[in-house]
């Protein structure tokens, strides 16, 4: 439950007190208020001891506290840290932590200063999200009154979670109506629909206007047929998205539906350097299956071919449960006291996982999208309670589950798509009381030659293939604090090797890879087509390669697509294209066209449909007024709407 106080309150991050007295003047031992002086070199750990004071000093998250004002208030927050009766919190007010109250001014700016009324929100998982959007919607009630509003989520656990923080933050214990599953909102007001309800009605009885207010939850999900044609028929004044994942595996941006634009961002790296999240130990194991073989199908693993694996291989199965379960016992230490999410590769791995676990004395249960929703709270109220220690699942508690006491997450499948990474990783990152860090096990086996490692380890830690490699070699130097990633030696060598094969693609497999999209499509692909197929970032593409630097206009002609000569100045326009490729401020991306149809008028042959150079290194279009970026991670950029 959201925590009432000055310090914040979140549905889904644990709460924290955190103040300091009004007085600038610090406490000596005795007591007395006063300094203390000494030299650097004699009392080394004095220095490292102030420096470190100065820095909580400074902190953001602390704020001064004067007993005659705030006593009140503090006994109010040290009381939701060791939470009493629900009802209680009805009765206290809600306030944001800092870190969300950067995001309610930054939706403030937006609105107030820029006139931008479609905001999309990308927050970690654990950082509050849903209570964000409350104390959002608070404020925009107490400032247009009533103010219609509809909530928009995929599961029903989402839409009971949200409302209940809603609740909170309002102080209305009636306040929302839930659409979902048979329920049907009688004064349709202030509605919690699922998405999966809304697609059956007719959207023709419901009118464009009839919301003031939209929200929609997870909303990474919203270039899929359902969202789309609700999103498409609404028009309320103020519409917000939520997500901690905004890149889709198929490359749509969902920024369309928010003007192209991200207002406030809190990625995951920044919150874990920020103490906001709970800190992470990755230990990558070795498991000796032999995934080489195994059906590739539709951009990864066949699930089945998997599952013949991972079960019906009776003695690999085993096996491999027996060393997941040593692992466990080497790592965690007190099996029986462990909460633990394990997910799997489908609902009868989950189930097999479960039946061998119990049959060495570690209880464990299987859940699945097929097990009634009472049997699921049970499940999750059992391992919260350490009646079960561990709750095998497939893709069903990747969003929306709330159990900050889960200390450790299984990967037992191999898992390529970095959403599904960080989602499943997020299930353990929240704080907890007594609850000091969050073990991760990631079983590794010997992979197909298709699969790949680095965009999982890119999604966490950022940067380049080429980044991650030395971070490979030297062991992951730099994490934020709290934080480890150790793979053992088999395990190590296996993702190095990986990642390393994904560094040398040469300009033979690119071609080859286009040829094979071309012919899949139908029609010569775009660049941001052939980026998320070759899952390759801008600047990947676009560098030296031998006597030249590689451009999309030159891989085209290579693979025998059609396109006109290249123009005298070439070579110098694939030069500097490598160094454009970095830029992400929209005022010089805005800037870029005009200037390209200044500079280049006199050497490239311009298309009539865009008026953009047709040839030289950029080929057709080239740099336009509609060319998009969007952030993949927290340093990388991939275009995503343009043709270049």
């Amino acid at each position: 439950m959201p925590r009432p106080g000055s310090s914040g309150a979140t549905a889904d991050s644990q709460p924290r007190t955190s103040v300091r007295p009004t007085s600038r003047s610090r406490r000596s031992s005795t007591g007395s208020s006063g300094t203390c002086a000494f030299h650097a070199s004699t009392f080394p750990r004095c220095s490292r001891s102030s420096k470190a004071f100065d820095g909580y000093w400074e902190d953001p998250e602390f704020e001064p506290y004067d007993p005659a004002r705030d006593r009140e208030r503090f006994e109010c927050a040290r009381k939701v840290e060791r939470p009493q009766a629900p009802f209680e919190l009805l009765a206290l007010d809600v306030n944001p932590y800092p870190h969300q109250q950067e995001i309610l001014d930054r939706l403030t700016a937006e609105r107030d200063l820029h006139c931008r009324w479609k905001n999309l929100v990308v927050a970690a998982t654990g950082t509050g999200k849903t209570v964000i959007a409350a104390l959002d919607y608070r404020r925009v009630r107490r400032a247009w009154g009533e103010a219609r509003l509809l909530y928009v989520a995929h599961r029903r656990e989402i839409l009971h979670q949200s409302r209940s923080t809603f609740r909170a933050v309002l102080r209305d214990g009636s306040f929302g109506e839930l659409w979902s599953e048979g329920e049907r909102p009688v004064g349709g007001k202030h509605v919690f629909a699922s998405i999966q309800t809304l697609a059956r009605i007719d959207l023709d009885g419901l009118s464009p206007d009839a919301f003031e207010v939209v929200i929609v939850d997870e909303v990474h999900h919203a270039e899929a047929r359902t969202y789309e044609r609700l999103l498409a028929h609404l028009r309320p004044r103020l519409l917000l998205g939520l997500t901690a994942t905004p890149e889709r595996a198929d490359g749509e941006d969902i920024r369309r539906w928010f003007d192209g634009r991200v207002a406030a961002e809190l990625r995951l790296w920044t919150a874990l350097e920020r103490g906001l999240l709970c800190p992470f130990q990755y230990f990558g194991l070795h498991d000796d299956v032999d995934l080489s073989a195994v059906q590739w199908k539709r951009g990864g693993y066949d699930p089945s071919a998997l599952e013949r694996v991972y079960v019906l291989s009776r003695e690999i199965a085993v096996r491999r449960v027996r060393l997941v379960a040593q692992a466990l016992a080497d790592k965690v230490r007190d099996l029986r006291g462990m909460r633990a999410l394990g997910f799997c590769v489908s609902v009868r791995h989950a189930e097999f996982m479960a039946e061998e676990f119990a049959k060495l004395g570690i209880p464990a249960v299987a859940v699945s999208a097929q097990t009634p929703m009472a049997d699921r709270e049970r499940a999750l109220r059992r391992l919260k309670d350490r009646e079960v220690n561990v709750v095998f699942a497939v893709d069903l508690f990747n969003e929306g589950v709330d159990v900050p006491e889960v200390d450790t997450v299984i990967f037992l499948r191999p898992t390529e798509s970095p959403t599904v990474f960080l989602q499943q990783l997020g299930r353990g990152l929240r704080l907890a009381e007594g609850k000091a860090c969050l073990t991760v096990l990631d079983m590794i086996g010997r992979p197909s030659r298709r699969f790949r490692f680095d965009l999982r380890f890119r999604a966490l830690l950022g940067g380049s293939r080429a980044g991650l490699e030395r971070a490979l070699r030297e062991e992951f130097p730099v994490l934020p604090p709290g934080c480890a990633i150790r793979l053992d030696r088999d395990a190590h060598r296996v993702v190095l090797d990986n990642v390393r094969q994904a560094l040398q693609q040469n300009v033979r497999s690119l071609v080859d890879e286009l040829r094979v999209l071309a012919d899949e499509l139908g029609r010569p692909p775009r660049l941001g087509e052939f980026l998320e197929r070759a899952k390759m970032d801008v600047d990947e593409l676009y560098r030296r390669r031998g006597q030249g630097v590689l451009t999309w206009s030159r891989l085209r002609r290579a693979a025998g697509i059609a396109l006109p000569p290249p123009g005298p100045d070439d070579d110098a326009l694939a030069a500097g294209l490598t160094r454009l490729v970095h830029v992400d401020d929209e005022e010089r991306l805005g800037f870029l066209p005009l200037h390209a149809r200044v500079s280049w008028t006199t050497t490239s042959n311009f298309c009539s449909r865009c008026s953009t150079s047709a040839s030289g290194a950029l080929g057709h279009p080239t740099v336009t007024s509609g060319h998009r970026w969007r952030a993949c991670g927290p340093t990388r950029l991939r275009s995503t709407s343009y043709v270049s």
